[in-house]
């Protein structure tokens, strides 16, 4: 239960992520990629076609969420079949614990990727 519970957070984590990146126009590095002609490097093709990368991501991260978010509350109302009640408000109780844990380490990591891609973009931006 915490394992789908800490991936529940990461899926929703990642489509933040995503949104804040389309947002605020940056470019994570898994969707950067490399052109032949380095003049092409910044024209509007390739701009969309990064755009449209980060577009098919966050649907992909949608469906997992999903099936994932359905299997946490089917594995929780067996739990709550299967074990005493007291066992089952302990356990409900022991794994915040666990889960808040791996949350802020997600959440940190996530948080410097988007100051490091935020440092990137002002440092390439053209000096007036």
């Amino acid at each position: 239960m915490v394992k789908a519970r800490v991936q529940v957070y990461s899926l929703k984590n990642a489509i933040s992520f995503i949104r804040t990146c389309k947002g605020e126009y940056l470019v994570p590095t898994f969707v950067r990629f490399r052109v032949a002609n380095p003049y092409l490097a910044d024209s509007g093709m390739i701009r969309q076609c990064r755009e449209n990368i980060l577009q098919v991501e966050l649907k992909f991260k949608k469906h997992p969420l999903n099936r994932t978010t359905g299997y946490l509350n089917r594995l929780d109302q067996e739990l709550k079949q299967s074990v005493p009640h007291i066992v089952y408000v302990r356990l409900y109780s022991i794994s915040p614990k666990i889960v808040n844990r791996k949350m802020n380490e997600i959440g940190r990591t996530n948080e410097s990727k988007l100051n490091q891609l935020r440092t990137d973009k002002l440092r390439h931006m053209p000096q007036q």
